[in-house]
């Protein structure tokens, strides 16, 4: 189940993904944005825009559009389903919102733990 946040969006995630697939497209969704359209993760290795945050430094080619437009973005988002699957998001199918942080912080650790007792 996602929150109504996401869930609002299924009828345009619908028009896009095939059936088997849109639960996927809106945890997903939920993970990357939490379904607010405007969402931008900006850093020096990415820029993430919009609903399933399409990072125009991995993909430049549609850094011109208005990626915080939410059709906009559900068309280029589908186009790189279809070409790669769910490969390029951090969030795949199946992980709640918010559940990434976790695992980046336990990440950091390791390596922090790695790197001082070499």
């Amino acid at each position: 189940m996602v929150s109504p946040q996401v869930e609002q969006w299924r009828w345009n995630v619908a028009s896009r993904w095939p059936a088997n697939e849109v639960d996927n497209a809106l945890s997903v969704m939920a993970c990357e944005s939490g379904g607010n359209p405007n969402a931008n993760a900006l850093t020096d290795r990415e820029d993430s825009r919009g609903l399933m945050q399409i990072n125009v430094l991995a993909h430049p080619q549609w850094a011109g559009l208005n990626l915080f437009d939410s059709d906009t973005n559900l068309d280029v988002a589908y186009q790189l389903w279809q070409a790669q699957g769910w490969g390029p998001w951090s969030c795949k199918p199946g992980i709640p919102q918010g559940a990434m942080a976790p695992i980046a912080v336990g990440l950091a650790f390791a390596f922090a733990m790695w790197f001082l007792l070499g």
